[in-house]
């Protein structure tokens, strides 16, 4: 593990660490990358180096810079893989197909761990990197071949298990296709996973998604009405079989389900979910009820641009905020990058929220854009920055995809 920077005023400088030594072991063991260092805050450690150094040192919180680690890729072959049904030309960070430990730990990233050795299992377990996130999809063999096209010779359940028992808390997540893994298949994945709950942060469902650049791929379909219900009817049933009173559900479907399913959305939800679409509606009408008392009447002709499901979302909160004088005309824009069945804002293109812009231009004073459009380098699916698109048009805001956003915009 190469040192790019260190601090010179630092214990490790003192010890003899300079920019470009290569440790080779921590406290004993291989040094793979910063997060060897991540628990040692205000610790002693030993380290070796490449130059035959031994030095003991301790080590503070931001004294020694490393590269970032190289992300490592999915080695399945989902049949309903998103990054397989992006078109050419878009970010390129886009076409990664990750499935790293590290970015699951870090930052909530689902990962099959269909990829991890001995020694990934061994450093997860001696570091405690916990909780992580799986997506499971299916448990039986012939689901998950089917499913995933994954090595014949992955055990998933001794995986799994193996990381419960280092005490290893897991979110989990389920990809849903119909007639692949719904059904029987999704009862035999729950119930293995309820006999684990114990081990078990979360269990969510998901829909499958589906662009229109599926040429050459497998022919899956998206959810019925019918059968998103029949989804929420089983996730129910199996819920109730947990007898959690007091508690928060353990059994999640993301707010998609409840729109493809015409069902009253979740009253609950979890901060640590918020990100992989599961009680959106709720928090945002827990923040909007908040804010009631302190809502200033607003004049100016507004219109918010959001994808079809935000707009199905917000209505009940726009036609609020028109009673008490707030001037929130929702605009649904239609995906045409990645086609319509693609409803969710955050998958909007740049130029499609251009062209939105462009017809309500002449019928707004203030176009609001959410910032969910953006990545953390403030770019859109298709390269758009912030900066072009509040210069195309000066009614456009950038606005955070939150309560307080829509209302003080």
């Amino acid at each position: 593990m190469e040192l790019l920077r260190i601090k010179k005023r630092s214990e490790a400088y003192r010890a003899g660490l300079r920019p470009g030594d290569r440790i080779l072991t921590l406290n004993g063991y291989p040094a793979v990358d910063f997060l060897d260092f991540l628990f040692f805050q205000g610790e002693e450690v030993t380290v070796t180096t490449e130059r035959g150094q031994t030095l003991t040192f301790v080590y503070e919180s931001g004294d020694l810079v490393f590269p970032e680690f190289r992300i490592r890729p999915c080695n399945n072959d989902c049949i309903f893989c998103f990054v397989s049904q992006l078109p050419r030309n878009l970010r390129p960070s886009l076409y990664i197909k990750d499935d790293d430990y590290r970015l699951s730990f870090l930052h909530g990233a689902y990962i099959t761990l269909s990829n991890l050795t001995e020694d990934d299992f061994e450093r997860i377990e001696r570091l405690h990197l916990s909780p992580l996130y799986v997506s499971v999809q299916a448990v039986s063999p012939e689901g998950r071949a089917n499913l995933m096209r994954c090595r014949r010779d992955f055990d998933f359940a001794q995986a799994f298990d193996r990381l419960i028992k280092a005490g290893i808390r897991l979110h989990t997540q389920v990809v849903l296709v119909p007639g692949v893994n719904d059904g029987r298949e999704m009862e035999e994945t729950l119930d293995f996973l309820l006999k684990r709950a114990d081990g078990l942060l979360s269990i969510t469902l998901v829909p499958v998604g589906l662009t229109h650049h599926r040429q050459g791929l497998a022919d899956i379909r998206p959810f019925t009405r019918e059968e998103a219900k029949d989804v929420l009817r089983l996730m129910e049933a199996k819920e109730k079989s947990l007898s959690r009173k007091g508690e928060l559900p353990l059994l999640w479907a993301t707010d998609e389900f409840y729109l493809i399913a015409g069902e009253p959305f979740s009253p609950f939800y979890r901060e640590d979910l918020l990100d992989n679409g599961v009680g959106l509606y709720a928090h945002f009408k827990e923040e909007f009820e908040s804010l009631i008392p302190k809502m200033k009447k607003d004049k100016k002709k507004t219109a918010l641009l959001t994808g079809m499901d935000g707009a199905r979302i917000l209505e009940d909160f726009t036609r609020i905020l028109a009673g008490k004088g707030i001037s929130r005309d929702l605009i649904p824009v239609e995906n045409t990058l990645l086609g319509p069945q693609v409803t969710v804002t955050g998958l909007l293109s740049g130029e499609d929220i251009m062209k939105a812009a462009d017809k309500a231009a002449g019928s707004y004073e203030k176009i609001l854009v959410p910032d969910i459009l953006f990545n953390e380098e403030g770019l859109t699916l298709d390269g758009w920055t912030k900066k072009a698109i509040l210069k195309y048009k000066k009614k456009i805001k950038i606005v955070p995809a939150t309560a307080k956003g829509l209302i003080e915009a």
